[in-house]
């Protein structure tokens, strides 16, 4: 039913764009008629019957295919640039200072300006395969970056305490946060590099181009003709548009296995290489945040293979505490000393919205096969596959705790872990854990009314 009703609001935009295409053309034809000079403004049948005769020349497909090359690989090119320096801006504050000026430069010089400059220095050459790799750089750029700020920090957190490695973090965190702003820069880019590639061939007059041919349309006056031209290069940059989307929506959603960990179980802590009968020690800690004090001069231990409960009301650092032990948040003052590996289940489910309850479990590096057996024991298997998007709260609970107890850890964190359960699923939920406990260390937060 979703993907027929789909369907139709497709079928229904494509047909509102033909009708505006065709009002314009419509609007096209009385301004002909109107002025009926076809030096000043040639119909649409002229430009039409000047496009057939093009077509039946020889030049007009080394023309096209020549402005195809190069106008494309500069597109790629400057992508490829571009991405690379919105990687290095995200790392770091110095680059991004670096690399600030010459995107704003970019953006702001004239494609004319850049023309005439590369003119002087290396002449027509290729003119229109670096000026389509200038105008790219900044659209992608800025696009990138922002899309790569705006991945989902919660996740990352979660990546850094299960140690999800930089590959599965590519495929599944950052992957589907840059999917829109890849999307939306391939769409503006494209068209960009078209019209400044093709201008760039006009000043350079660029032998076996697009814009060269155009040029020489104008000097003798074959108006239909310089429609004609026009006409092929608002077709070569829709097609580019739409193939060029059409692989980076394959890209993007495409069906990826999890990586494995190339060890099946994480070193944990032996009993034998305890360096005390503690796995956590906090001592003198103090935390606040603005005029909220939420510890101070504060110390505790947590015993190995020992189970706690915090119990208190909203807003008494229960999270904080918990951030502070799996690293996520540092101490004002004072030390947390933590004896082996850390899993959590947050507050949050934390989970890849996109992709299935497996593959959030298999994310960590345990493999599809033993995420699939674990989540089996307390979650329906027709809901395993599905996005976890389209689960019910009580069931990304289950898969947040699945991900959590299959993780070799010395160290189970647990933030209200059972919120969104009724009281038969937290049973079973007990059971499953209370088998899979093994001799970690557990400390559970609740809250109370």
């Amino acid at each position: 039913m979703y993907q027929k009703k789909t369907s139709i609001m497709q079928n229904k935009k494509l047909i509102k764009q033909i009708l505006a295409v065709a009002l314009w053309v419509t609007v096209w034809f009385i301004l002909a008629k109107i002025v009926n000079n076809k030096l000043l403004l040639a119909s649409p049948v002229d430009t039409l019957l000047a496009l057939g005769r093009l077509l039946l020349r020889m030049d007009f497909y080394t023309s096209v295919l020549g402005s195809l090359e190069r106008i494309m690989l500069g597109f790629l090119l400057g992508t490829l640039m571009a991405s690379v320096m919105a990687i290095l801006a995200h790392r770091s504050e110095l680059a991004e200072l670096i690399i600030s000026p010459l995107v704003s430069l970019c953006k702001s010089v004239p494609v004319a300006a850049f023309a005439v400059i590369l003119l002087i220095w290396w002449g027509p050459r290729n003119l229109s395969f670096v000026i389509s790799m200038i105008i790219v750089i900044p659209v992608v750029y800025s696009n990138l970056l922002e899309g790569i700020r705006s991945t989902d920090i919660k996740l990352l957190e979660m990546a850094v305490v299960f140690g999800i490695s930089r590959r599965n973090r590519l495929k599944y965190i950052y992957r589907p946060s840059l999917k829109p702003f890849i999307l939306s820069a391939i769409k503006s880019a494209i068209g960009m590099s078209w019209k400044a590639g093709v201008a760039a061939e006009v000043i350079g007059l660029s032998s076996n181009s697009v814009g060269g041919q155009l040029y020489t349309s104008k000097v003798y006056f074959e108006t239909a003709e310089v429609f004609a031209w026009a006409l092929v290069t608002i077709v070569l940059s829709f097609a580019s548009e739409k193939f060029i989307v059409f692989v980076a929506k394959k890209l993007l959603t495409a069906k990826l296995h999890c990586s494995e960990r190339k060890h099946a179980v994480i070193q944990t802590v032996e009993a034998g290489n305890k360096m005390d009968d503690d796995s956590i020690k906090i001592a003198h800690l103090s935390k606040s945040y603005g005029d909220k004090t939420l510890y101070e001069d504060f110390s505790a231990s947590y015993a190995y293979g020992e189970e706690y409960t915090i119990s208190d009301r909203s807003g008494s650092g229960k999270t904080t505490l918990l951030h502070m032990i799996a690293g996520l948040v540092e101490a004002d003052r004072g030390s947390i000393q933590v004896n082996g590996n850390v899993s959590m289940v947050f507050q949050e489910d934390r989970l890849c919205e996109d992709y299935s309850a497996v593959t959030n479990v298999a994310i960590t590096g345990i493999g599809e096969a033993r995420a699939r057996q674990a989540l089996e024991q307390i979650l329906d298997k027709d809901s395993l596959d599905k996005p976890c998007r389209e689960l019910s709260g009580g069931m990304k609970r289950r898969v947040a705790i699945v991900r959590a107890m299959e993780y070799p850890s010395d160290i189970l964190l647990m933030d209200e872990p059972f919120t969104g359960m009724d009281e038969d699923t937290i049973g079973r939920v007990k059971q499953y854990m209370t088998d899979r406990k093994q001799s970690r260390t557990v400390i559970v937060a609740t809250h109370i009314l």
